[in-house]
C-alpha cells in the first residue's frame, strides 16, 4: 500500500471522528442536558453552565484535529512523516490533551459549587477522564520523541546519499 493511500485512509478516519465529535458536543450533549433539565427542574439552572463546560472541554479535542490532519497529510507527501514539523504537531496535540485533563475537573468543581454535581460523575468519570487525557498526552509526547529521533536519522541519511 502506498503512503498516499495510507494518508488518505487516516484522513478519512479522522474526518469521521471529527463528525462524531461535532455531533456529540453539538447535538447529543445538549439533547441529554435538555432531557435532564426537563425531567429534573431543580437542575434547570445548571443546563447552561454544563453546556459551556462541555464545549470548553470540546475545544482542545477539536483543535487537535488540525495538527493530526497535517501529520496524516505529511505521510502521503514527498517529505514523509519523519520531519521536525510533525514533532511540533505531536507536542501540540499532547498539550491539548493535558489541557483537557485540567478543563474537565475544573468544570466538575464549578458544577459541584453550583450544587449540580452527581456522585458518579464526580467520583468515577472525572478521574477516568483525567487518566485518559494524561495517557493520551503521554502517548503523543512519546510519538514526538520517536518522530524527532527518526527525523534526525532521516536528515543524516539524506546527507550521506
Amino acid at each position: 500500500m502506498k503512503n498516499v493511500s495510507l494518508s488518505n485512509q487516516l484522513k478519512l478516519i479522522l474526518a469521521l471522528m471529527l463528525v462524531f465529535v461535532i455531533v456529540l458536543f453539538a447535538v447529543v450533549v445538549p439533547s441529554i442536558g435538555s432531557l435532564i433539565r426537563d425531567s429534573n427542574p431543580e437542575y434547570a439552572f445548571a443546563y447552561v453552565p454544563c453546556l459551556i463546560w462541555s464545549w470548553c472541554f470540546a475545544v482542545p479535542i477539536l483543535l487537535a484535529f488540525i495538527p493530526a490532519w497535517q501529520i496524516f497529510s505529511s505521510i502521503g507527501s514527498e517529505q514523509g512523516c519523519f520531519v521536525k514539523e510533525n514533532v511540533k504537531r505531536f507536542k501540540n496535540i499532547s498539550l491539548l490533551a493535558y489541557a483537557d485533563a485540567v478543563i474537565f475537573p475544573l468544570g466538575m468543581l464549578i458544577v459541584g459549587f453550583l450544587g449540580a454535581s452527581q456522585p458518579g460523575l464526580a467520583v468515577i468519570v472525572t478521574p477516568a477522564v483525567i487518566v485518559l487525557a494524561v495517557c493520551a498526552a503521554k502517548v503523543f509526547e512519546i510519538l514526538a520523541k520517536i518522530t524527532e529521533d527518526a527525523s534526525v536519522l532521516k536528515e543524516e541519511h539524506d546527507l550521506t546519499v
